[in-house]
């Protein structure tokens, strides 16, 4: 009975070909699983990336903004990829599983009963030495077998369920590159301006900004005029935005001057008479806008005089200090 146990136990064992294929299929459905859920995610982040690159391009082109906008914008991006990237891709990425694949191929083909996990449970039984009947395991084995050999594992994924995904992606990355090929400057001074949020690049504009009064100080109580001279395409007037640093903007709009080099360029001056607040200022010609400038207003100087004069030594007298200049002294006297 021995020699007849070891032999059955040794035939169970050197039968590789069925198992293997059962495994096989196993395996394939898997990595088709994976596949699936790596093209939906790529699908998905691709959607998001230029979905987000073509608003932040509308923000930066309208807003022009700082360094430090630019910045907070490109983590923000980062920051939603990232969510998105983790929600629609990295949460559903599974590692191969034998069980957890045969219950869904289990649940697509009711027909199984159960038998393919039961299946997969013996042989993993099997690969700890539990013990089973080599009989029991050879008959669950050819009955799993038999009934898996006709049937496709892989049908449990379903590419097309992508199709709309895909659809999507392909309309919006080709709209908006489309519209990038179109105005390709624009986009080079995008990309370089939200990669390096340092950088100085200005998108290009009918109308050129020569140049602006830029940063002042100016003592209170006097006069300021910011001016600003501009060429190319230009309006009748430019809009001048003055903010006081403790208020509210104002905007003004500022007449062009009249040309008086011939070269097509004019001067926008606003006279804003006395001023007693600090304020900032932009200037919007056409569609060209000016970098904000700061006009820092001071008090004026508070200066006192202070005469002091030492009397000869036959007065006997203690020197003597006046704030002010009008001062009698006698003969001899000595003055600082």
């Amino acid at each position: 009975m021995n020699v007849i146990s070891q032999n059955a136990t040794a035939a169970t064992m050197d039968r590789p070909s069925p198992s293997i294929s059962v495994e096989q299929k196993l395996v394939s459905a898997w990595r088709r699983e994976r596949f699936f859920v790596d093209l939906r995610g790529t699908f998905h982040v691709l959607l998001w990336l230029t979905i987000l690159l073509a608003v932040d391009f509308g923000i930066d082109w309208t807003l022009n903004l700082s360094g430090l906008g630019r910045l907070i914008l490109l983590a923000l991006n980062l920051f939603i990829l990232a969510g998105l990237g983790y929600f629609y891709w990295l949460r559903h990425v599974k590692r191969y599983d034998a069980l957890r694949t045969a219950l869904e191929v289990e649940t697509y083909y009711p027909q199984f009963n159960s038998l393919l996990v039961s299946y997969v449970q013996l042989r993993q039984r099997i690969d700890q030495n539990s013990g089973i009947s080599p009989t029991l395991v050879d008959a669950m084995c050819n009955q799993a077998i038999g009934v898996a050999a006709p049937i496709d594992f892989g049908a449990i994924v379903s590419f097309r369920a992508l199709r709309p995904l895909f659809l999507a992606c392909c309309s919006i990355v080709l709209a908006v590159g489309w519209a990038g090929l179109l105005n390709r400057e624009l986009v080079a001074v995008f990309f370089g301006r939200l990669i390096h949020p340092s950088s100085t690049l200005r998108y290009p504009t009918n109308t050129q900004l020569e140049s602006v009064t830029k940063h002042a100080v100016v003592q209170e109580g006097r006069t300021f005029a910011p001016s600003a001279l501009a060429g190319g395409t230009l309006p009748p007037e430019a809009r001048l935005t003055i903010r006081p640093l403790d208020g509210e903007a104002e905007i003004v709009s500022v007449p062009a001057a009249k040309e008086t080099q011939g070269d097509g360029k004019r001067a926008f001056t606003y006279q804003m008479g006395e001023v007693y607040r600090s304020f900032t200022y932009t200037f919007r010609i056409g569609d060209a806008v000016s970098d904000p400038y700061v006009v820092t207003v001071v008090p004026p100087p508070n200066v006192k005089a202070r005469v002091t004069v030492t009397y000869p030594p036959y007065t006997n007298r203690k020197p003597l200090t006046k704030e002010s200049l009008t001062v009698e002294v006698l003969e001899g006297s000595q003055i600082y």
